[in-house]
């Protein structure tokens, strides 16, 4: 059976790739810029780009997978996103014991307001959406927590982070060492069109045989089944669609 790498949002005990300073020298290297300061800017703006190369490729990395534990607060339907959110994966209600109770279920942001215009309610939290996960840096959830909701529960995120910039320092990247040969090799290739055309087309290929190798390594989450998924429309969590009545609502 492969194993999954984890990587934790701050400190982590799986090796990683070199300081960014080193891997910048690296880059440069071929071009003879190693020592230049204006070659390292350009193998630093270069190592950047493959960094959001490999956040924005394929998002499903499991090794950048982790989870934002959320407190519920009485009242509150919105909570702040950590800074690097990338990509969601599921929302589980956690209890006072550290036992999942349940999942969210998700809503797209047009659903969600469709749905919660028609309802009014507070309590324990049963769906999520994100108005805009990238502009907004928020999740909001619903029934809105209750008193009660926010004593006996917190949500557990799973979500996908990015990865950070480097800067010509002695900071690491916060991925495992196994991304590093593709890193630094696309970043090769960016710099040839700059520095050297000529070594474009020998970089890139090196690049692109690397990358194969590093989908071959990452184990995937498969999200295909989760909750995250589940589109509900604007019908209620059980599939029905609850019209508020006086205090109440009636289910159709």
């Amino acid at each position: 059976m492969a194993n999954t790498v984890s990587v934790a949002s701050s400190g982590s005990t799986q090796d990683r790739p070199r300081a960014c300073n080193s891997l910048i020298t690296t880059v440069a290297r071929p071009y003879g810029a190693a020592s230049d300061g204006e070659g390292r800017s350009i193998a630093l703006d270069a190592l950047n780009q493959a960094i959001k190369e490999l956040n924005g490729r394929s998002p499903l990395w499991s090794f950048l997978r982790t989870t934002q534990s959320i407190t519920l607060v009485d009242g509150t339907a919105t909570y702040t996103l950590n800074s690097n959110f990338n990509k969601e994966s599921k929302a589980v209600l956690i209890d006072t014991d550290t036992n999942e109770f349940g999942p969210l279920l998700y809503y797209d942001w047009e659903a969600f307001q469709s749905f919660a215009r028609k309802q009014h309610r507070t309590g324990r939290p049963e769906i999520y959406t994100f108005k805009s996960a990238f502009a907004d840096e928020a999740v909001e959830f619903y029934p809105v927590p209750d008193a009660g909701a926010a004593t006996d529960f917190t949500v557990d995120l799973t979500y996908y982070k990015r990865l950070g910039a480097c800067a010509d320092n002695a900071t690491q990247i916060a991925a495992p060492a196994e991304t590093e040969p593709w890193l630094v090799t696309r970043a090769q290739a960016i710099m040839a069109q700059i520095k050297d055309p000529t070594r474009f087309v020998p970089f890139q290929a090196d690049a692109s045989r690397l990358w194969k190798a590093l989908v071959a390594y990452d184990t995937r989450h498969h999200d295909d089944s989760s909750d995250r998924f589940r589109l509900r429309g604007t019908h209620g969590p059980t599939g029905a669609l609850l019209i508020p009545v006086g205090d109440g609502w009636i289910v159709v």
